[in-house]
């Protein structure tokens, strides 16, 4: 596992006694003349921005703000959060309401608008529209430089991997937080088998060491065994169990009709056409940023739930197109960097190496 060093701040920060709210400016996105996408811009008070960099979240459908966490504060509005650090530091920043959940941000809207009949429609297509329109968009109201940025958390990397792959866009930038570089298929197969079997492989060992010391061991005190039971331990008999349940939705997913609305925990979630593409498509993201030429910044939590870091690294460990590829790990955080190993808030630290990212990347703007 390679680690690196946070690179020196490059430029200096405002106190928090000296800082003011940034200037917001709201915009609209049209996607082929069938939707509008709601996007907030953000600009420093007190400077010349240096750079725009547009926040791009992951799955979970989410708001400008991207609520993802579990303090029940202010903190938990991650996407928001980062916004107002970036915005400190003399950066402006773009935001968008993912297609299906924009709220209008009235103060008394719920966090979570839900307009089934637009969410029911995503796809890996509409993902990437979305997504380019949202580019477009600030690409053509900022001309700094044509230093745009782009911040990606979790698998929002792939629609951007994929209009690189186009070469739709063209960013200065990207610092892409717990990201993907593996092919969605064996990041699935991982979530479903390999993620489950890693956590048996700690509760054996837990339990041969117990035995060891003629010790009582508590299966249900372990670290999640998923339900199993001591008798499914036999890893061969745990990985033949987990498999057949992996091919049972990746044949139920394949065999579902492409505008068909995908419903997860009771609610729509995509179409079907978003979800096979878990279980179809088996290009590495990594490959698909072989046509990108700029500085490329990964950064990890080391207790991730979501996926195996290690993978990660080793995949995006290939790229051979950007000129300057970073990876960074940090140390006892989880998906979102903060202590959860999915959960937000995220931790100062996590905050730091992105903002720290970003100013190193506009620095070669």
């Amino acid at each position: 596992m390679r680690v690196t060093m946070p690179v020196l701040f490059a430029y200096l920060a405002l106190t928090n006694n000296s800082y003011k709210p940034p200037m917001e400016q709201e915009f609209t996105a049209n996607v082929n003349n069938q939707i509008d996408i709601p996007v907030v811009i953000n600009n420093p008070r007190k400077h010349t921005s240096k750079a725009v960099v547009i926040m791009i979240p992951g799955t979970g459908g989410f708001t400008r703000n991207m609520k993802f966490g579990n303090s029940g504060t202010d903190r938990d509005n991650i996407f928001k959060n980062i916004s107002v650090s970036l915005t400190q530091n003399g950066f402006s920043t773009a935001r968008f309401d993912e297609r299906g959940y924009s709220c209008n941000q009235s103060p008394t809207a719920s966090e979570r608008c839900r307009n089934v009949n637009d969410i029911s429609k995503i796809s890996s297509n509409t993902q990437q529209d979305d997504t380019r329109k949202v580019y477009d968009l600030v690409k053509g109201k900022y001309t700094i430089n044509d230093c745009i940025i782009l911040m990606t958390f979790s698998e929002g990397i792939i629609p951007v991997s994929k209009l690189l792959e186009k070469r739709l866009i063209s960013p200065k930038g990207i610092v892409a937080v717990s990201a993907p570089m593996d092919s969605p298929t064996n990041l699935m197969q991982w979530q479903m088998v390999g993620r489950h079997m890693s956590r048996l492989s700690i509760v054996s060992s837990s339990l041969k060491e117990a035995q060891r010391n003629k010790k009582s061991y508590d299966v249900n005190n372990s670290t999640d065994s998923d339900n199993l039971t001591l008798s499914d331990l036999s890893n061969k008999k745990s990985l033949n169990l987990l498999t057949a349940a992996y091919k049972s939705v990746m044949n139920d997913a394949i065999s579902r009709a492409d505008s068909e609305p995908f419903i997860w925990n009771g609610e729509v979630m995509a179409s079907y056409g978003w979800w096979k593409t878990w279980f179809i498509d088996k290009v590495p993201i990594s490959s698909r940023l072989r046509y990108y030429k700029g500085p490329l910044t990964l950064i990890y939590g080391s207790i991730d739930s979501q996926l195996s870091v290690q993978q990660q690294i080793a995949s995006g460990s290939n790229l051979t197109g950007t000129i300057n590829r970073e990876i960074k790990v940090l140390n006892g955080v989880g998906h979102t960097l903060g202590v959860d190993s999915l959960l937000g808030p995220m931790s100062d630290g996590g905050s730091d190496a992105i903002l720290r990212s970003i100013q190193s990347q506009a620095a070669r703007c």
